[in-house]
């Protein structure tokens, strides 16, 4: 360690403060990482969003922090596990059906057009596949949960924040995020409103569920006191996520929240009446604030612009105009995406191509590619054909049946986190209609709370229960 410790002084004196700073941090979080692997993991989580604004100040960066957290956590759990632990590897079957769709994605990738950014995207699907083969061999089932839930609820509330503070406090901001004189569509650093927006959207359901889950604790063993400090986080988390979800005016992020919120209440653990009479009372006030213009003309009018960017027809000859120019240009990516998978239809132009392929589809005046077909379902078909488009929709439908199964279960923590998971499912199924939300590290999350699913998944199988992951250290073995 002396050693160590005398050549890492050396170093420092010769780099820059900044860099200096950067290595220790590195270590550091190596330390860690080896003590814990999680830790590397969560720190991903709520740093990996930031890859977008550091593209922006500095894009001549190779790595971002949030693959190098990733490269960290696989590594020092690799070697735990390799060391220490001597246990049977777990495969889930959400796993199996995964590697189903990462094998037609690698089929792809035979006629494309650019390996590297097929490898690109592939790296991404791979580390999703990592992370939740991790999370489900995991020694620590109840650590990793805890740890996996706070993450993104922390990424989550300084998302809001920063958000916050661009939509009201900083008075300036990109010209077309302009609302209305000195207010701004919130972006975070995400650099775009539509994947800040739907990040929100998968924060929300979480913190939603376990804010009720904590009210349910509270209340059954008569102790405020001992919850109150989680309560209070997860209420800051909630409100300022739903207010940032808002704030982004992004309306694809709307509709997957509304349609995530009434999912939610559809299958909430008590009474059906009771939140049918919820869901009537919601949709009232709702309307009633519509019809009484309580709400802001630019609120309003983006609301009713969602019906507008509808638009399947044929869009070469339509006139543009500012108002409908967005909408128009998503499209003409929709009927791109379309002309790919005629031309591709069985394996598509390959894994990750969608942009370097659309200057030979583009359609007239949309020269410009915008990287993805803003619709996801569309962007999986052009680039892995239409077997790869069934592998997918069949993955995230196997994963929908087994969420519905965990909420038959008896064990009522399952049922509450389930239905967090469901809520995230259902919002980024259909936000990804008109838009692509595994972007700028988002995936790191989402493959975590697949983990947690699976995690959910394998012990309910063995009927070896979790225990009570957010308020308790140790499992609780609940008999079948």
């Amino acid at each position: 360690m002396l050693i160590l410790g005398a050549f890492l002084a050396m170093i420092l004196v010769q780099l820059p403060v900044y860099w200096g700073f950067l290595l220790v941090l590195t270590l550091i979080i190596i330390a860690a990482a080896v003590y814990e692997p999680i830790i590397a993991l969560c720190l991903g989580i709520v740093f990996g969003p930031s890859r977008a604004l550091l593209s922006t100040l500095w894009p001549e960066l190779p790595l971002y922090p949030g693959q190098i957290l990733f490269l960290i956590f696989f590594l020092t759990w690799l070697f735990r596990f390799v060391m220490i632990d001597n246990g049977a590897w777990k495969v889930s079957s959400i796993t199996k059906f995964l590697v189903i769709y990462l094998f037609i994605c690698l089929l792809s990738m035979w006629g494309a057009l650019d390996l590297s950014s097929a490898i690109k995207e592939m790296i991404k699907w791979i580390q999703i596949l990592i992370i939740i083969f991790v999370i489900s061999n995991y020694g620590n089932k109840t650590d990793i949960t805890v740890w996996i839930l706070f993450s993104i609820l922390l990424s989550g509330l300084l998302q809001s924040i920063i958000g916050f503070w661009q939509f009201m406090l900083r008075g300036t901001g990109p010209e077309s995020f302009s609302l209305i004189s000195g207010l701004y569509r919130a972006y975070g650093t995400f650099e775009q409103p539509n994947p800040f927006g739907g990040y929100m959207g998968i924060v929300c359901p979480i913190a939603a569920v376990i804010l009720c889950y904590i009210i349910k604790k509270m209340y059954v063993e008569r102790n405020t006191h001992k919850f109150m400090f989680k309560f209070i986080f997860v209420l800051i988390v909630l409100l300022s996520s739903i207010t940032s979800l808002i704030v982004s005016y992004s309306r694809g992020a709307w509709v997957g929240a509304f349609a995530a919120f009434f999912v939610m209440l559809t299958f909430l653990p008590i009474k059906f009446a009771v939140a049918r009479y919820i869901v009537f009372s919601i949709v009232g006030l709702g309307l009633l604030a519509f019809n009484r213009e309580i709400l802001p003309d630019h609120f309003n009018d983006r609301i009713d612009s969602i019906e507008e960017n509808v638009i399947w027809q044929d869009v070469r000859r339509m006139p543009i105009s500012e108002s409908n120019y967005s909408m128009i240009e998503r499209a003409a990516h929709w009927q791109a995406a379309q002309y790919m998978l005629v031309d591709n239809p069985w394996l598509g132009v390959g894994l990750g191509n969608y942009e370097v392929a659309y200057s030979r589809y583009q359609l007239p005046r949309w020269e410009t590619s915008l990287g993805h077909a803003h619709n996801y379902y569309l962007n999986v078909a052009a680039e892995t054909g239409l077997i790869g488009f069934i592998a997918f929709v069949s993955f995230w439908i196997y994963v929908l049946y087994r969420m519905f199964l965990l909420l038959r279960n008896k064990f009522d923590l399952y049922v509450w986190l389930t239905l967090g998971l469901l809520g995230v499912w259902i919002h980024i199924s259909v936000h990804n209609l008109v838009d692509n939300l595994f972007v700028n590290n988002i995936h790191l999350a989402v493959g975590s709370l697949l983990g947690v699913l699976s995690l959910m998944e394998l012990s309910s199988s063995n009927d070896n229960k979790l225990g009570d992951v957010f308020y308790s250290r140790k499992c609780e073995k609940i008999e079948s």
